[in-house]
């Protein structure tokens, strides 16, 4: 079983690797395209995830800072990764960084704010590459994050 296999459904994962869409379309040249964008999901989308199964089976790196990362997913340069940061944790968890080939993310719990807006649960996030922000997070806060060419301090 996939390490994702208790997060998201089976086939998500495939349809990125190698850094290609389902459609076979290079996501590297994606960011070229699209603009940055935020879209709110909450609405129609309703999420639940397994948190014993991602405590029994994703290998989870502890930054000491309220703020943990899980790797689900590598091919390449491309990584899928859950951050989990508790309660109260300093709002420097993440500093400021750059995404070479861009960041796509989904705010599964909490809240995540920056310069340029807040995203709460539900809300899918676009960053095109070469975008640079410092992410701050309100209450527990956990986040689905895809990056097509990793990520860059």
């Amino acid at each position: 079983m996939p390490a994702c296999a208790g997060l998201v459904r089976e086939g998500c994962i495939g349809d990125v690797r190698g850094g290609r869409s389902r459609q076979g379309f290079p996501l590297r040249h994606l960011g070229g395209l699209v603009p940055n964008f935020q879209v709110d999901l909450s609405s129609w989308l309703r999420m639940s995830f397994d948190r014993p199964w991602l405590e029994a089976n994703v290998q989870w790196k502890d930054f000491g800072n309220g703020s943990r990362m899980g790797r689900l997913h590598r091919d390449g340069n491309v990584g899928l990764v859950l951050y989990h940061i508790a309660a109260g944790a300093p709002e420097s968890v993440f500093g400021a960084h750059t995404h070479t080939g861009g960041e796509m993310y989904l705010v599964l719990e909490g809240e995540t704010y920056d310069d340029d807006g807040t995203y709460g649960k539900g809300t899918l996030v676009w960053m095109k590459p070469g975008s640079r922000h410092m992410p701050k997070t309100r209450g527990d806060t956990w986040i689905l994050v895809l990056w097509p060419d990793g990520v860059k301090a």
